[in-house]
């Protein structure tokens, strides 16, 4: 069995641009971001503010989170505020995740 190369910053730059580049992967990326918390506080989700294990591991999540938007930042900024208006504009409904744009399902 070939043992495969681990890519290079430069093609994980190219595949980053490259994910920013569809709706599609600007989807992903923005549910990403969410789910890493970028977009709220770790203090007052919800978690009894006494426990600070809960407040440790969503400070972690978001750091990912926070990675990944400095990665937008340095490899496609003009792809933000894209992600944004569409992520706005084709949120998906909380309740039953349902999105408005079905023109990319298989």
């Amino acid at each position: 069995m070939q043992k495969q190369s681990k890519p290079t910053d430069e093609q994980f730059n190219f595949d980053f641009r490259w994910l920013m580049s569809s709706e599609r992967g600007r989807r992903i990326v923005y549910r990403l971001l969410s789910k890493a918390g970028v977009y709220r506080s770790s203090i007052g989700r919800g978690l009894i503010p006494d426990i600070p294990l809960d407040m440790a591991y969503a400070e972690g999540q978001r750091s990912i989170g926070l990675s990944v938007m400095k990665m937008i930042e340095l490899h496609c900024p003009e792809r933000y505020s894209q992600m944004m208006k569409e992520a706005k504009n084709g949120r998906p409904d909380e309740r039953t995740g349902n999105g408005t744009d079905t023109s990319h399902q298989p």
